[in-house]
């Protein structure tokens, strides 16, 4: 991404969308971090100053996609990237590392 340009990315709590976050900001664009996990979200759109911010998100919500683009091209006119990066497993409600190739 550009000096400038905004942009979205899911599941950016930790992992490679958090990795994602980091270098586009890096690169000068304005990063929404967002995630179920409002703690850890917050601290990595913190971690990127005034190149970031946290909002909760439940990509599984229609409503929620609607509401943070709204929000998105309202403060910045734009939204050049969305990096639909949040994993759904069905295993959310289990503690720990999410092996799809392991049966309950």
């Amino acid at each position: 991404m550009a000096n400038g340009q905004s942009g979205l990315i899911t599941g950016a709590a930790r992992g490679i969308g958090e990795a994602i976050a980091k270098a586009y900001a890096a690169e000068g664009a304005f990063v929404y971090v967002t995630d179920i996990d409002e703690n850890q979200g917050q601290l990595v759109a913190k971690s990127l100053g005034d190149s970031g911010a946290f909002a909760y998100m439940d990509v599984r919500n229609e409503e929620a996609w609607q509401i943070i683009t709204q929000s998105i091209l309202q403060k910045h006119k734009r939204l050049d990237v969305v990096v639909n990066n949040a994993g759904i497993t069905g295993f959310e409600s289990i503690d720990g590392p999410h092996d799809l190739t392991c049966p309950l």
